[in-house]
């Protein structure tokens, strides 16, 4: 590391006259010659209020008044004293000037690059029109202040009134650049187009132009995806039909002699999208009296669906691994059909019947995985299924381990490299770690902005972050379900995109449409662990605990070294059916997780434990100061008012007012 900064990248004393970045757009960050500094989160408020006003510049009285609205005068002048006076400790021990106080007022520093105060300037007339542009969209990387704690009910309502300003703003003019002939490249203009859809599908002038870019590369089945995905949207958002213009532009590009053709792909999409390509190579059998070949062909099968219905790898036809396996020399015809990895199989005697032996290895010849199995026919009945499960989910675990080892901060970073990434991230559900993986998440959408699986995780941690913050009703789910249906839309067979948006469904309180969702993508992937354990937590919200008590077991049985997360919702599960001692043992695991700290709060009082419960209930206030024990009838999404109000009453036993 340099001079300038600790071992963990942020910068220390000495680095004086540092140049200064405040990025405020998506997950904030404030640096200091490229080294992240440490700011608290009211001092980040004062530098996002600043950031969005004329000069940059406020009174006292008005920052103090939005940053500490919820304490009594006095203390918010106290408070916010002290809130300046860190941030001017700061200042000087990194000399990275952010602020300047003249007499009541703020001011942020000339000189610093902002994000947002660059995207509020108006355009230069003396700079070239297509460049301006392209940066100023460009600085739009994500929601205003995205995952940032919430403070107060009058901060908040601001907060989200500059989201809903700058992401107006960044509609109407990405809008406007589309329109454009020719300000704008087709790629930039067709990847622009999409950027808006997802943020506002109403904005049909957008869909018709992106409609007609994609038929003019000949992809008229794209133009018809783009027409339909509008057409669902304003019905169930708005009860409306796409306009007569939006209609009439489909229909020309679809009477089109071309329309028929297929669409031009992207020479590089798969290398950026980077999903491994898996070959099954056919059993090299040996003959044994106690080998059944109908039931080893059906393993070999049903491994190579369980594989498949990961949608993260593809796997190649039967008959190219056939093809490749009768090759005079095979390692050379696998290397030819681009397979990144192979699996093979063979039959041998073993003593009391046969055994197989499975192997995974790397294009390199690496030998990644093996294991033998006893193959005995009268046995093999009863546990065809738990074998065909532990096989594929170690030949996935072996894949992805292997892929992890590649650096992800690499410059041809695949985008199923950085997808991994962020789910390691999530292992661990709280705010810092969901920062985190929505980084990698968009930045595969960067590299590879087809890649269904990226738009579902990115989903899911909105729907996530929801649940860890306690934010405010339907507060970033229509963003989820958005990402969920383009992730759907991309990939129709991936459940990934299915249960993201039941997870934003069950938390918007669509319990049905939730439940429907969740059917279809376990009935798309069986033996996914983690589907089953949000599917856990939309049976119990929706008035099922005893079937949500049974799949979250199913789930830990299917993953025994499982997240965090599976133990919190065990443990809420077994809460709401009144077996507290029970589901404090359950909890005990993430018990210092800062977002447990209210079920525990809640389960403690009502397992007797008053001492216990009274240092939750402390470290629920420190965490979220803001927080009542009534939020939680408008955070929760229980489908019965019985289950809500249980937790209520437990939460006040515990001394949340």
């Amino acid at each position: 590391m340099g001079a300038d900064t600790h071992s963990d990248g942020t910068a220390r004393a000495g680095a004086r006259g540092a140049a200064v970045e405040i990025a405020l757009f998506g997950e904030p960050r404030v640096s200091a010659n490229g080294a992240r500094l440490q700011l608290p989160d009211r001092a980040l408020a004062v530098v996002a209020l600043l950031s969005t006003h004329a000069g940059g510049a406020m009174r006292r009285a008005d920052a103090r008044r939005l940053v500490f609205a919820e304490a009594d005068p006095e203390r918010a002048a106290a408070n916010f004293r002290q809130t300046l006076a860190r941030l001017r400790k700061l200042q000087v021990e990194t000399g990275a000037t952010l602020m300047e106080e003249e007499g009541e007022t703020l001011r942020l520093v000339s000189g610093c690059a902002n994000d947002v105060a660059a995207f509020l300037s108006a355009p230069q007339a003396s700079r070239d029109p297509a460049q301006d542009a392209r940066e100023r969209l460009g600085l739009y990387r994500g929601e205003f202040l995205a995952g940032f704690d919430s403070l107060n009910p009058e901060f908040d309502e601001w907060l989200a009134e500059q989201r809903e300003a700058l992401r107006a703003l960044f509609v109407e003019t990405a809008a406007a650049a589309v329109a454009a002939d020719d300000l704008l490249s087709e790629r930039e203009r067709v990847d622009l187009a999409r950027r808006v859809l997802l943020l506002d599908p109403a904005r049909e002038s957008v869909a018709r132009a992106l409609m007609r870019l994609l038929a003019a590369r000949g992809d008229a089945a794209g133009a018809q995806a783009v027409y339909d995905t509008v057409k669902t949207r304003l019905a169930r958002d708005y009860g409306a039909r796409p306009e007569a213009a939006t209609r009439a532009a489909l229909e020309h590009i679809l009477a089109r002699p071309d329309a028929a053709a297929p669409p031009s792909p992207e020479p590089d999409a798969e290398r950026r999208v980077g999903a491994p390509r898996v070959l099954i190579l056919p059993p090299v059998a040996i003959s044994h009296d106690a080998v059944d070949s109908g039931l080893f062909a059906a393993f070999l099968e049903d491994v190579t669906v369980g594989l498949a219905r990961y949608r993260s790898f593809v796997v190649l036809a039967p008959h190219t691994a056939r093809v490749a396996a009768l090759a005079a020399d095979r390692d050379e015809a696998i290397q030819r059909v681009g397979a990144d990895f192979h699996v093979s199989t063979a039959l041998k005697p073993a003593l009391g019947g046969a055994a197989v032996s499975v192997r995974l290895t790397a294009a390199n010849g690496q030998v990644l995985w093996v294991t033998d199995i006893d193959w005995r026919a009268d046995q093999m009945t009863r546990a065809f299924a738990e074998i065909v499960r532990h096989v594929v989910a170690s030949l996935v675990d072996a894949i992805e381990r292997t892929t992890l080892r590649a650096p992800a901060a690499a410059p041809d970073a695949t985008a199923y490299r950085l997808v991994l990434e962020g789910r390691r991230c999530l292992v661990t559900v709280d705010l810092p770690n969901l920062r985190r993986a929505r980084k990698w998440f968009r930045q595969a959408i960067a590299r590879a902005d087809g890649y269904a699986a990226a738009y579902a995780d990115l989903a899911r941690t909105l729907v996530l972050e929801y649940l860890v913050l306690g934010l405010a009703d339907g507060e970033g789910l229509d963003d989820a379900a958005s990402l969920a249906d383009r992730a759907t839309h991309l990939d129709p067979a991936d459940w990934a995109g299915l249960r993201s948006r039941a997870l934003a469904d069950l938390y918007a309180r669509r319990h049905d449409p939730s439940l429907e969702r969740f059917a279809r993508a376990a009935a798309l992937a069986p033996n996914d662990a983690d589907l089953r354990a949000d599917y856990a937590d939309a049976l119990a919200f929706s008035g099922d605990p005893e079937g949500g008590l049974a799949m979250i077991g199913e789930a830990m049985r299917l993953n025994p070294l499982h997240p965090g997360y599976y133990d919190w919702i065990r443990g809420s599960i077994l809460f709401q059916m009144r077996q507290y001692r029970e589901a404090r043992a359950a909890l005990d695991p993430v018990k210092t997780n800062p977002a447990v700290a209210r079920l525990l709060a809640a389960t403690c009082a009502r397992a007797g434990d008053r001492a216990a419960a009274g240092r939750f209930a402390r470290a629920l206030r420190e965490n979220y100061p803001g927080f009542r024990a009534d939020d939680v009838w408008r955070l929760s999404p229980n489908r019965r008012a019985d289950d809500t109000r249980h937790l209520v009453e437990a939460l006040k036993e515990a001394g949340v007012d």
